[in-house]
């Protein structure tokens, strides 16, 4: 069964209203991890630039900007006509992005907010209606042999009532999906008795079915984590792809557990944490580290070391040894 990584990108509040999450229209840095950190860089700078969205505005603004290989914005343009979007151009043209392999260029949408502030508990409520749609179920299984994420957006009017769904992005290639899940979301009766307009922006995730390319195999839709799309697993060595995956698959829940235990106390920590680790001859780990995190949580980073320093593989002798890195994707459900 494919896995879906769900989680609400609205947290951000900027003067009562909601700042939705950005997305790249167009171009940006080519490889995965450097776009992985730029939706990262994104969603920080979304609230900053929110301090244009007062007064009328348009649905969304665009800006293009060219940004060096060390996340410093070089320029920035609006690409759409008005005062909001100039505004928004000058303030992204003082922000650090992320940091990538090499100079890129990228036209960046933000869409504005909607009235209304989303609580936590609204955030649940909506959370919790989601997941219990069996229509919503249905579009994830149709989607479970693709990879990539689309980004729906939909507005929750008084009542729980939700209307104007939307793919603002996609990177799965199968229109089919997305219009499934635009349906699914449409039909979605929140049980809640919110006053005012509230803005959603919801990323679903899909890592092409699991096992050893996806990041630790299948499983229920309750796990709050899994490696995405644009984080495969790599090895070097003889270890048999195959017996990766598996105990990998075995250890999962204990590698869940080291984030599930901090989001109880911290609910809106979330991020990428790649394991580096080296299987010995015996089947026994060592020099077992975080290559690169961005969740920066020591709590959770120290927990997955701990994880992974106990993973026992086949033993074989004079077998040579095999190194991996092993990325993991972390967010509430």
């Amino acid at each position: 069964m494919g896995r879906v990584l769900m989680g609400v990108l609205v947290s951000m509040s900027l003067a009562g209203q909601v700042v939705a999450a950005p997305v790249i229209q167009r171009g940006g840095p080519k490889g995965e991890v450097d776009r992985e950190r730029l939706d990262a860089a994104l969603d920080k700078v979304a609230g900053t630039v929110g301090v244009c969205w007062r007064g009328a505005r348009p649905k969304a603004v665009s800006v293009e900007v060219t940004v060096a290989a060390d996340g410093t914005v070089e320029s920035a343009k609006p690409r759409t006509k008005g005062k909001v979007a100039v505004c928004a151009a000058a303030v992204l043209a003082v922000q650090k992005l992320a940091e990538a392999t090499k100079s890129y260029s990228a036209t960046i949408m933000f869409p504005t907010s909607a009235t209304g502030t989303a609580a936590a508990s609204t955030q649940d409520a909506v959370m919790s209606g989601i997941k219990s749609s069996k229509q919503i179920s249905a579009c994830r299984s149709k989607g479970e042999a693709l990879t990539g994420k689309l980004n729906v957006r939909f507005l929750v009017k008084p009542m729980g009532r939700i209307v104007d769904v939307e793919v603002v992005s996609s990177t799965l290639g199968d229109k089919s999906v997305a219009t499934c899940l635009v349906k699914a979301i449409s039909a979605v009766k929140l049980d809640m008795d919110n006053k005012g307009t509230i803005e959603f922006v919801m990323p679903f995730v899909f890592n092409g079915g699991g096992g050893g390319g996806g990041g630790g195999g299948g499983g229920g839709d309750e796990a709050r984590s899994t490696a995405g799309a644009s984080l495969q697993p790599t090895k070097k060595g003889p270890l048999d792809t195959a017996e990766l995956a598996k105990v990998m698959h075995a250890a999962r829940p204990k590698f869940t557990a080291c984030y599930e235990k901090q989001a109880a106390k911290q609910r809106t920590i979330a991020g990428d944490v790649v394991l580096r680790y080296t299987i010995r001859a015996d089947g026994t780990t060592r020099n077992v580290k975080i290559k690169r995190t961005t969740m920066n949580n020591a709590a959770v980073e120290n927990c997955i070391v701990g994880v992974g320093e106990k993973l026992e593989f086949s033993n074989v002798a004079g077998r040579k040894e095999t190194r991996v890195v092993y990325p993991f994707r972390f967010a509430a459900q």
